[in-house]
Parts: structure tokens; sequence; C-alpha cells
């Protein structure tokens, strides 16, 4: 029953983080454009799995709205592709079309243009891991009601 619990607590919160970015995901594709700048493209890695990966993309880039300059580093909302995150080469790819000084569109949000982005929708894989917190959270549901019956 506890173990049932914790699993439906831990489901539930990345079901919702996992609501969440896909519900912002959605909102970018509606939000305004500006022209923007590419100011840093790096690729890193994670200390704790030495050079092999997750890969790390940081893009800062600044963007202008109603005359007032901004900056940003968020790609995207949600997941990007295990291509990208753990394949090195996939990721350089990716990388390459942030070269600084290059002139790209920043879509941000109306209401707070703080909020901004690169590639506004959803990617498939934030739906994936939609789908699998959603089928976690409903195990963990199952096993309290079996727990409770048995």
């Amino acid at each position: 029953m506890i173990l049932s619990l914790l699993m439906s607590l831990a489901a539930c919160v990345w079901f919702i983080f996992e609501l969440w970015s896909a519900r912002r995901g959605w909102a970018t594709l509606n939000w305004p454009s500006v022209p923007g700048v590419i100011l840093i493209a790096a690729l890193s890695t994670s200390r704790a799995f030495g050079s092999g990966g997750p890969f790390v993309m940081t893009v800062r880039y600044s963007y202008e709205v109603d005359g007032k300059p901004f900056e940003g580093t968020r790609l995207q909302y949600g997941h990007d592709s295990f291509d990208s995150t753990y394949l090195e080469a996939a990721a350089k790819k990716r990388l390459a079309g942030y070269e600084p000084g290059k002139a790209t569109r920043v879509h941000f949000n109306p209401r707070n243009p703080n909020d901004a982005v690169l590639e506004p929708g959803v990617k498939p894989h934030t739906y994936l891991y939609l789908l699998l917190s959603a089928a976690f959270l409903a195990a963990g549901i199952q096993g309290i009601f079996l727990a409770l019956r048995g």
C-alpha cells in the first residue's frame, strides 16, 4: 500500500509537470515573434556521466519587444529528442543551427515578454513522457485500490 501511494504521488507530480510542459508548448504556437540574435551556443555534458552524455545545449539569445531589450535561454517547452540528448553527433548537429551572431525568430509570451522560445510547439517526446507518466499514475492508483480491497 505504501509503495502504491509513493508511486502514485511521484507519478502525479511527473504527470502534472508533463501536462504543464505540453500546455506551455501549445501556447507558444499562438505567441507573436520578433527578430532576435543568437549570443551563445554551447554543448556540455553532465558530470555524472563523464563525456558520454546526456548532452546539454546552452543557447542564449537577445530580442526586443516594444523597444525593450530581453535575453532568453529557452529553446522550447517540453522534451528534446533522445538523439540530441544522448548522441553527441546529433546534439552537435542540432546546435549547429544556433551559431552565435545568427539571426533568428523569437516567440514571446505577450503577457510576459521574458518568457520566450526559439522553437514553438510540442515535440513528440513530450507526448511520450505525458503518456508514460499517466500510465505510472494509473498503475499506482490501481495498486491503492487493490490494497484497499484485499
